[in-house]
């Protein structure tokens, strides 16, 4: 089963709760390949990746170097469904975060939200995450 985010602490994100965010992702990302590896459906993937609103391409947030050293490529987000969509994006990523971890907003703005893709081959994914 895959872990539970760490909720930030109300001082703020030091570097245990780091060390625990980047214990778990890896956790996760174990399981996803794991699960590639399992479905014969999923042989024919090409790529793993998502869009991410933590994860911004300008700042020093640290998600994207995060991402870039776990192998992924991140890219600037594209909408689909132009600003209005966006905002509608906003509005329940970030009702989201305020409703399982509070301390995450408070200093976002639904506003202030930026997305990004982030994305691996499948066969790197595996050669770095899956069974060996």
């Amino acid at each position: 089963m895959a872990e539970r985010a760490p909720l930030i602490p109300t001082a703020g994100p030091d570097l245990a709760w780091a060390l625990t965010t980047r214990r778990r992702m890896i956790h996760s990302l174990r399981l996803v390949a794991r699960h590639i590896q399992s479905m014969p459906a999923l042989q024919d993937v090409q790529a793993v990746g998502g869009i991410t609103a933590h994860v911004t391409l300008t700042g020093e947030d640290g998600g994207k170097a995060m991402l870039e050293h776990l192998g992924f490529t991140v890219f600037p987000y594209y909408r689909p469904f132009g600003a209005f969509g966006e905002f509608w994006e906003n509005f329940y990523t970030w009702w989201l975060m305020w409703t399982f971890n509070p301390a995450s907003v408070r200093h976002r703005t639904i506003w202030g939200l930026q997305r990004t893709e982030f994305w691996i081959s499948t066969q790197k994914f595996l050669e770095k995450f899956g069974k060996t």
